[in-house]
């Protein structure tokens, strides 16, 4: 591992609630604004949950976590892309929702941003 990767310990975290028809959606908007299948998460190795979404500015009331390894684990690797945190999960095609269902299962449940932009 590089320098420049990220740890399995590190926290990814996604704003909002990671509803199957978002998660679509948002890859579609992907694909027709920057011409890749992709999701936006955020997160950096040593920071907490509350540092990510201090940095992420983001004004949405919830947010859901998981750690880099558990992504890595059902073959899924987000890479550092945008503004710092930022990190993008590319797909080389349109997720199915299996794939997408796979993705949410891995991150915990809803739970307050601890940093809500307004």
């Amino acid at each position: 591992m590089g320098p420049e990767d990220l740890e399995d310990e590190a926290f990814a975290i996604r704003f909002g609630l990671m509803k199957l028809e978002d998660l679509r959606e948002a890859a579609d908007r992907c694909f027709t604004t920057l011409g890749f299948y992709g999701l936006s998460f955020y997160g950096e190795n040593g920071l907490s949950v509350a540092d990510i979404a201090a940095l992420a500015k983001k004004p949405h009331s919830h947010i859901r976590k998981t750690r880099v390894g558990q992504l890595r684990k059902v073959g899924l690797n987000v890479r550092r892309h945008g503004r710092f945190p930022h990190l993008t999960l590319g797909f080389p095609e349109n997720p199915t929702d299996k794939e997408l269902e796979t993705l949410i299962g891995v991150f915990d449940g809803p739970e307050p941003n601890p940093h809500p932009a307004e």
